[in-house]
């Protein structure tokens, strides 16, 4: 197991960066479920970018706070196309928690053989 941190202050350590062990993760998976609080448009953005591009991994994110503290008009964009894209797709989908606020973390990157990370 291992500590990852942000890249923003005042967290300046030698440990490895969440950002990148998540790209490292997304490129040998198969498979990618999210769980979180909140998304920001800009990792939405990213995420659809590079399963546009690449036609995968299958991912379902689940959102759980948006609905309660609300999206911004480009945030709510960006999931319902993102959401469109991967139903059309048989790719995962995007969903929202609505019966109670969620403020998990949750990243499961699957492989084929069943590993998880």
């Amino acid at each position: 197991m291992e500590l990852l941190t942000s890249n923003y202050q005042p967290a300046k350590t030698d440990n490895p960066r969440f950002n990148k062990k998540f790209s490292e993760q997304l490129a040998i998976s198969n498979n990618l479920d999210i769980a979180v609080g909140y998304i920001s448009e800009k990792s939405f953005y990213e995420l659809s970018e590079y399963i546009y591009n690449t036609g995968g991994p299958t991912c379902n994110i689940l959102i759980g706070m948006h609905y309660f503290d609300k999206f911004t008009y480009s945030q709510f964009a960006i999931a319902n196309e993102t959401d469109k894209f991967l139903t059309e797709n048989n790719l995962g989908s995007v969903k929202l928690c609505t019966s109670f606020p969620f403020h998990g973390k949750l990243y499961s990157f699957t492989k084929n053989s069943g590993n998880k990370s």
